[in-house]
Order: C-alpha cells, then structure tokens, then sequence
C-alpha cells in the first residue's frame, strides 16, 4: 500500500483501490502504484503540486474499463476526467484543485488537440509512460 500524505489521498486511495482490485490486464493497481511511485520521485525532482500529482495519478485510469469494454471507442482518459470530477465533487474538494487533476488525467493519454500544460500533468503524462 503506498505511503499515505494526506487525508484526502487516503480517502481516495482506499476508493480507487477497491476499483482496481477488480480490474484486468496491465492497467490495473499494481500499474497504478508502479506510476504513483514514478510520479512522486518525479513531482519532488522538479517542484510539482504533489497533492494534485498524487490524487491524478490514483485516478488517471479510472475510464480504463469503460475503454476496454468499448473496445477503444471510449477515451479512457476523457471518460477519466469527467468521472473524477464527479468522485472530487463528492469527497467536497476545492473546485480549482478539480481542475488542476482532471487536466492532469484528462491529458495523461496525450491523443488529438490535449496536452499536457501543467506541470503535474507533465510529471503524469511521464510517470505513466516510464
């Protein structure tokens, strides 16, 4: 289990975990310990919002198993975004510390016209391929 920095990420981790446990294939959360692991050496190197690369990258493949089962007609990171703004709403988090993590997830796949502007996304978009 990883190291636990605030109340919220451990809230969300215990969340994201049981969505994980279920979950197939190399997208699952083993993966997503090996890239939250990746993310916090890289956040740390290069001065990230740590909070915002944490809670991004627990959440960044929470639209994996919508993609699969759509056979790729689903953006995993788009439908990502938009389901971790509702867990963010729901765990009554800041609406500008939303924003900052959905970018970060909502860009982590780096498809079409999103990139990856911020920092933190940065730092996930590179931790996840790593």
């Amino acid at each position: 289990m990883p190291k636990v920095s605030t109340p919220l990420f451990a809230k969300l981790l215990e969340y994201t975990k049981d969505v994980f446990e279920h979950t197939d294939g190399s997208h699952d959360w083993e993966h997503t310990q090996r890239v939250l692991t990746l993310a916090r050496h890289i956040a740390k190197l290069e001065g990230a919002d740590i909070e915002i690369v944490e809670i991004a990258t627990i959440l960044h493949d929470i639209g994996r198993s919508a993609q699969d089962k759509s056979k790729g007609k689903v953006c995993h990171a788009e439908l990502g975004a938009n389901m971790a703004e509702k867990i963010l709403q729901s765990f009554e988090v800041p609406d500008d510390k939303i924003q900052k993590i959905i970018h970060c997830i909502g860009t982590h796949r780096f498809r079409g016209n999103n990139f990856p502007e911020t920092l933190e996304a940065k730092v996930l978009f590179d931790a996840d391929k790593l």
